[in-house]
């Protein structure tokens, strides 16, 4: 019966650590990718805002053939 018991508590240990591990991978997993996205959002933006909007004024107003379809 020790055996069982010995038995069980590896296996507890084992489940406490593997979700232990698997947490903390994924926070960090998570956390990276916020921080990524986030960076990736405010290029985006400062890339959008430095455009000429002029440009569209004149440029813009051409129609292209696949607008009249």
């Amino acid at each position: 019966m020790p055996t069982v018991i010995h038995k069980t508590k590896w296996f507890l240990y084992l489940a406490l650590i593997t979700f232990g591990s698997t947490y903390l991978y994924m926070a960090i997993f998570v956390g990276l990718g916020e921080k990524q996205s986030h960076r990736i959002r405010q290029e985006y933006l400062r890339s959008v805002l430095r455009q000429n909007i002029g440009w569209h004024d004149h440029e813009g107003a051409r129609t292209s053939p696949s607008a009249s379809l």
